[in-house]
């Protein structure tokens, strides 16, 4: 079984209080975690940096990219634009501000490791128009290891897309988060009930 560790949006725009969440900024312990995994992660499994740059949509409507239900379509996330879009409107993740780079001791723990590929995004789902799946495809990795931010728009988007793409997904649960605590547990559950299987 080979697996690869992917972190998605571990950017300060969703960690610092004069980022996007502001007041419901993330708790610079889920970064913490997740460079924990990093360090402990094997060198000769892959880590994927995925990052978001939404810049191409600040005035554009971008087009949705459905994400659809996998396995039993009553247990399914719905398909909607909360999942299928990408963010526009109010600057985010704005390519080269101080705010798009990843949080410091997360990049300290990716300097220290020998098969990182980072990739960029345009949209909620790390999978939509990147080379995320021929990275994985050509490493003959089956499952894929998630954690970052947010469990509500764009870890849920990706782990379901994996799912879609016949991949195991697990969510490392303390190594995510979403705007409150509340929501990322309910977001965690939503998870499970398609078959993503977690590690706390």
């Amino acid at each position: 079984m080979a697996e690869a560790l992917v972190l998605v949006d571990l950017q300060l725009e969703f960690f610092e209080p004069t980022g996007i969440l502001q007041a419901d900024a993330i708790p610079l312990a889920v970064a913490e975690r997740a460079a924990e995994l990093v360090r402990a992660w094997p060198h000769e499994r892959p880590i994927v940096v995925v990052t978001s740059c939404y810049d191409r949509w600040r005035s554009v409507e971008p087009p949705l990219r459905f994400v659809e239900p996998v396995d039993d379509a009553a247990a399914a996330v719905d398909k909607s634009e909360r999942l299928a879009g990408s963010h526009r409107g109010a600057p985010c993740c704005v390519a080269g501000s101080a705010l798009s780079a990843l949080v410091p001791v997360v990049a300290t723990a990716l300097d220290s490791h020998a098969n990182v590929v980072a990739i960029t995004k345009e949209f909620f789902s790390a999978w939509i128009e990147t080379e995320l799946e021929r990275v994985l495809r050509d490493a003959a990795v089956t499952t894929v290891v998630l954690a970052g931010v947010t469990t509500s728009r764009c870890v849920q988007a990706t782990a379901i897309d994996a799912r879609r793409r016949g991949f195991r997904v697990a969510l490392c649960v303390e190594a995510s988060a979403a705007s409150t605590r509340d929501a990322h547990e309910r977001n965690v559950e939503e998870l499970e009930a398609l078959n993503v299987w977690t590690r706390r």
